[in-house]
């Protein structure tokens, strides 16, 4: 999981292994999500265990912000 946090407010952002395969496609490895990076993530809002989340539903859903 990916945690997004801005402030007091955090959203979870599953990354799955598959997911994570299929990243590499659009240019983004997993050594790319460090603290302090930014990222524009679309997908299913939802909640899960009183958590808010973002789930991406396909790679161009993630991306990297210079």
């Amino acid at each position: 999981f990916l945690t997004l946090s801005k402030g007091k407010s955090r959203i979870q952002v599953p990354l799955f292994a598959g997911f994570l395969k299929s990243l590499e496609k659009v240019g983004i490895s997993p050594s790319s999500f460090e603290r302090g990076k930014k990222l524009e993530i679309s997908g299913l809002v939802s909640e899960y265990k009183g958590m808010l989340q973002i789930i991406p539903r396909k790679p161009e859903d993630v991306r990297l912000v210079e």
